[in-house]
């Protein structure tokens, strides 16, 4: 007979091993309680569906108002249920409930964009209504789940923006028959108002209240202001959809650079300790922030600016590095590749985009030399850059020209002449030539390349006294002496054609005087340069 213990089916190893595993994926997925979310999302989903449904014609404010009423009692659940956890301990569902919570604020205020063209009176209701649940909601949060870090200044700064958007589709409502108007209001908040108002989250206080649960977090005042400014984000797109405001990615790009900048400064309070490798690499990306608008004239170049300032300033007072220098010139590379073709071509008539963006960026990155004392890298640099606008933009040669010999004078205040042989001479021959495209450029009718050489001629001054007021030292003179001289020279030359106009004799009287001059000064100074066989 057939043992009966054989008949038993025993499951396989790998059966077993599938089944537990699906058990514990189930688990990790209840334990991430996705009804709180889904919930949410079929919530707008149903008040987005009844308030573009056709079958609703005739019935819009009934339906706006059951839209608005369930949004309040939804949000009532949601802080009820929330704090309800907190005082329970359960942390994960609590904190979830409470970032809906957040993002559900300035819901309320979509609704009376389209309130306002069907109901005045509605609409100042619906308004206060949507303010003083927002108000209620906190005071219950802070009341009742002191747990939380919910600063008195997040608070404030919450009802300002809250205010903002009370206020936003009653004041659009006001200039709704003036479009253009209402193009230059939306432009102006997109640019300046939004990112002023995400700015506030810089003077959030960085305090943390006693004990470590995760309500009382660093970084939660920092999530929560975020998360308000987001959502206005989507409230003033949702008014500018209803006025047909004529958006571009473009507009987006102040306030996301000014967020993008508040987290850098703030990094420490979501991540914990400092981590410099990881501050560089989050730098190095906000470099690329202005290229969000690309397509925008005047903005981009707005926040590239802003760029250039905020790596300036962090490398003239706090880091010297090399890599602070890397990160400077890039922000300047990028506004300079922006600037308007308009203003470009006002230097250089016909060039293309893409030459003056490699021109840019070539011009940019050549202040590097800067990091050597070697003369040989300063003259390779500027030779490359005369080269390299002669193959691309020939018509910006002369300034290229300009720009290499300043360069290179300027370079050589950080030369050791003793150590490195010719460096005098070539400092000289750079000063001589400089002085001869100065004297050649005055010939020129309507001298447009003199700005250009006094505008370097003054750079090069204040390098001079700068680099003399840091290291104590006034050498080489010849730097000053071929600075000075150039910026003299057109005067010079005015004054001499005005008195050769007038007589040669004149000119001959004033030669006798500047030679005489000369003299004394070589007599003078004799003691200090040559040997004299005078009798004493």
């Amino acid at each position: 007979m057939p043992d009966s213990t054989n008949s038993i089916t025993v499951p396989p190893p790998v059966a077993r091993g599938s089944a537990r595993a699906l058990r514990l994926t189930l688990k990790q997925v209840l334990a991430g309680n996705p009804f709180y979310l889904a919930s949410a999302g079929l919530l707008l989903y149903g008040i987005n569906q009844l308030t573009t449904d056709p079958k609703m014609v005739g019935a819009e404010l009934p339906m706006l108002r059951f839209n608005f009423l369930a949004l309040l009692i939804y949000e009532i659940l949601l802080v009820v249920t929330s704090i309800a956890l907190l005082r329970r301990a359960i942390w994960y569902d609590a904190m979830l409930l409470f970032g809906l919570t957040n993002l559900f604020i300035i819901v309320p205020f979509s609704l009376i964009s389209r309130a306002v063209f069907l109901s005045g009176n509605l609409a100042w209701l619906m308004s206060l209504g949507g303010a003083a649940l927002a108000v209620a909601k906190f005071w219950a949060f802070k009341r009742y789940a002191p747990e939380l870090n919910l600063p008195r200044r997040l608070l404030t700064f919450g009802f300002i923006l809250l205010a903002a958007n009370a206020y936003a589709p009653l004041f659009f409502k006001k200039i709704a028959n003036d479009p253009e108007q209402s193009q230059k209001w939306l432009t102006w908040i997109w640019v300046l108002v939004l990112p002023v108002l995400a700015g506030f989250a810089n003077f959030l206080p960085r305090t943390v209240g006693r004990g470590n649960a995760p309500g009382r977090r660093k970084w939660l005042p920092g999530l929560v202001f975020f998360a308000w400014v987001v959502v206005t984000v989507c409230h003033v797109g949702g008014i500018g959809y209803a006025t047909s405001f004529k958006w571009q990615l473009a507009l987006l790009a102040p306030a996301v650079w000014m967020m993008a900048w508040t987290m850098q400064w703030r990094l420490a309070d979501f991540t914990g300790q400092p981590n410099p490798i990881r501050d560089q690499v989050f730098r190095f990306g906000l470099l690329l922030l202005p290229l969000l608008a690309v397509d925008s004239k005047w903005i981009l170049p707005l926040v590239a600016a802003l760029n250039v300032m905020v790596y300036g300033l962090r490398f003239a007072l706090k880091d010297r590095g090399r890599v602070a220098l890397i990160q400077f010139l890039g922000a300047v590379a990028i506004l300079l590749a922006g600037l308007p073709m308009a203003f470009i071509h006002q230097l250089t008539p016909g060039l293309a985009r893409a030459d003056w963006v490699l021109l840019a960026l070539f011009g940019s990155w050549f202040w590097l030399i800067f990091l050597s004392r070697d003369p040989r890298v300063g003259a390779m640099a500027a030779t490359a850059l005369c080269g390299f606008c002669f193959y691309f933009a020939p018509e910006f040669f002369r300034y290229a020209v300009q720009g290499a010999l300043v360069s290179l004078l300027a370079h050589s205040l950080r030369w050791e002449d003793h150590a490195n042989r010719g460096a005098s001479a070539l400092r000289n021959l750079a000063g001589v030539v400089w002085l001869w495209l100065a004297l050649d450029a005055w010939r020129e009718p309507g001298q447009p390349a003199r700005v250009v050489i006094d505008a370097g001629a003054v750079a090069l001054l204040f390098g001079y006294f700068l680099h003399a007021w840091l290291g104590r030292a006034w050498q080489p003179k010849m730097v000053l002496v071929y600075a000075g001289m150039v910026l003299l020279s057109e005067p010079v030359l005015i004054c001499s054609r005005a008195l050769y106009q007038k007589s040669s004799g004149m000119v001959a009287i004033a030669g006798s005087f500047l030679l005489f001059a000369l003299g004394s000064i070589a007599a003078f100074t004799k003691p200090r340069w040559g040997n004299t066989d005078a009798p004493r």
